[in-house]
């Protein structure tokens, strides 16, 4: 665990104790994850007996949802209801963090390299070995990709609210980034959410009786940019391909469905009440010499039970649905696109990288949803921004 991670629950705590607005907006959302997560611990604790790697892995998941849900209570404290100079500071953060990522593969094209160069400076990082992939600072260029979908579907919102050649660069930046990750399955799931994106655009052009040229324009000169960048990315294109059409002889997707059959195995023998959380590691780390299966939606399954499971995707479907009917205008377009990514990750990308977990998805994930919550009580009141 990264240092600046402790200090960030260090923060979020203090952040929590002494901010009374904070406090009161951001306790329903924190005391119900802190009941789940204790009696799953005293779950795994019943069944397996008080170890202390499982009883960290549940105070560091606190600490993440605890971070992100404060970290979506000061966005709206700070900015109201104004959701797109939110959005805007976080494309501008992940055009940061895609710059960092690009000027890496430049530097260390391959991984090794960069795991080598880091054990000299005294960071031991045991990575895989990657060739011409944008690893990024987050050292994975699986996650980094499926973590891509978050600009790419905020660069999009900009987009369609506001026309500007400023926010297509970033579009394409971000598919161009997700491309040059060489992974299969965030490029599969960046297909899905452009589709869909592409449709909630669709619907909200046939409610108007008119076109917008200057979207019309933007739209043509989108594939230029496209074109004009194809030689820096087409042989990581043409790489990803291949990997497609060999994925069956595959290690790594083969690893995948290894992790798969095991998880199922688990499911089935603790179906109710799980493992508990995150006794898990015990069983992959002598499986598979890793903390957790890969699909996010499995690993939830065995640390919490098959109920527990079913019962939190019903909440959050009917959270979606409740709070999107209180939304008007450019805000409920950006929630249903933003709510479009959640569910293209959870549903899809996740059973592949265990990236609902992963901290650097969570935290910003989870406060931009608790951000739109905010927003959609608001609405719902009826009162002016504070």
């Amino acid at each position: 665990m990264l240092i600046s991670e402790v200090l960030l629950y260090v923060l979020a705590g203090a952040y929590l104790l002494l901010s009374g607005p904070a406090r009161r907006l951001s306790l329903p959302w924190v005391l119900p994850c802190a009941v789940v997560l204790l009696l799953s611990a005293l779950t795994g604790v019943l069944q397996w007996g008080m170890q202390a790697v499982p009883l960290l892995y549940a105070l560091r998941l606190l600490g993440t949802l605890t971070a992100g849900i404060l970290l979506g209570t000061a966005l709206y404290l700070q900015y109201g209801q104004a959701f797109k100079r939110v959005t805007r500071l976080f494309v501008r953060l992940y055009l940061a963090v895609v710059a960092l990522a690009f000027l890496l593969l430049l530097l260390f094209p391959d991984s090794r390299d960069l795991w080598a160069w880091l054990s000299r400076m005294g960071v031991v990082f045991q990575g895989d070995p990657h060739l011409n992939r944008l690893v990024s600072a987050y050292f994975d260029p699986n996650f980094f990709g499926v973590i891509l979908l978050l600009p790419l579907t905020w660069s999009y919102v900009l987009l369609h609210s506001q026309p500007a050649f400023r926010w297509w660069a970033v579009l394409v930046l971000t598919l161009v980034a997700i491309l040059l990750t060489g992974s299969r399955s965030a490029l599969a799931a960046a297909v899905l959410q452009l589709l869909f994106l592409l449709f909630l655009s669709a619907l909200v052009a046939a409610r108007r009786s008119w076109i917008d040229t200057r979207h019309l324009l933007q739209a043509s000169l989108s594939p230029i940019l496209l074109l004009a960048l194809l030689p820096f990315y087409l042989p990581y294109l043409a790489r990803t391909l291949i990997r497609l059409s060999t994925i069956g002889d595959d290690r790594s997707a083969a690893a995948r469905f290894d992790s798969y059959d095991f998880g199922m195995q688990l499911i089935a023998a603790h179906p109710l009440f799980g493992v508990g959380y995150n006794y898990l590691s015990m069983f992959t780390e002598q499986y598979r010499r890793l903390p957790s299966l890969d699909s996010s939606l499995q690993a939830t399954a065995a640390n919490f039970g098959i109920p527990f499971t079913i019962l939190l995707l019903g909440l959050t479907i009917t959270a979606a649905f409740r709070w999107g009917a209180r939304l008007r205008g450019p805000l409920a377009f950006g929630f249903w696109a933003y709510w479009a990514c959640l569910a293209v990750t959870i549903l899809f990308a996740s059973q592949f990288n265990n990236v609902l977990y992963y901290v650097f998805w969570l935290l910003p994930a989870l406060g931009y949803t608790v951000y739109l919550g905010h927003c959609a009580r608001r609405q719902a009141l009826g009162r002016a921004t504070p």
